[in-house]
């Protein structure tokens, strides 16, 4: 009787692994190919918005668009940092040169994706891009909102309630500047 019941077993579980292991690879590589996708774009924008030191509403809604066409959809953030110099005056002498020191504070100001996409959108009717100084960082990073097949298959197999995200993440330095700087 356990013979018989074994057997059946077994031929389930070999059915059963049969269909889900294939199932499990195309997702997988189908998660590669769109995070090879994701990746290339957001690469593609950052280098352009960085030589140029302009994102416009065209090349905007031009990556926003190749994003859809891989058929998630993210959650984009944008990132530019300024290096910002201010002097200082410290008015406390100094033991060995009995002087004061002169000098400068350097910080980072940082702009986020809401100020940008206000910055583009909503300064009139006419296209008026978010400018970038030379030196300034830019970084954008782009996050799958949605689940797919592979991320569904992976999850069902190591029993998580997480799934896995495709992440595509670039930033380059502003290597060229424009007539006019935020």
């Amino acid at each position: 009787m356990y013979g018989a019941i074994g057997k059946i077993l077994e031929w389930m579980i070999g059915i059963i692994l049969a269909i889900f292991v294939p199932i499990l690879l195309v997702g997988i590589k189908c998660d590669q190919i769109i995070q090879s996708n994701a990746q290339e774009v957001v690469e593609e924008f950052v280098t352009k918005a960085a030589a140029t030191g302009q994102i416009d509403q065209a090349s905007y809604m031009e990556f926003i668009s190749k994003l859809d066409a891989t058929g998630v959809v993210y959650d984009v953030e944008f990132t530019h940092e300024h290096l910002v110099y201010e002097p200082t005056v410290n008015s406390s002498k100094t033991a060995v040169s009995n002087s004061y020191e002169d000098g400068f504070v350097s910080y980072y100001y940082a702009t986020g994706t809401d100020e940008i996409l206000y910055n583009i959108y909503n300064k009139g009717l006419e296209d008026k891009p978010y400018y970038m100084s030379y030196g300034d960082s830019f970084y954008c990073t782009a996050i799958n909102k949605t689940p797919t097949l592979g991320s569904k298959m992976l999850t069902l197999l190591s029993f998580s309630g997480e799934d896995n995200k495709i992440i595509a993440k670039y930033s380059a330095f502003v290597s060229r500047v424009n007539e006019k700087v935020n």
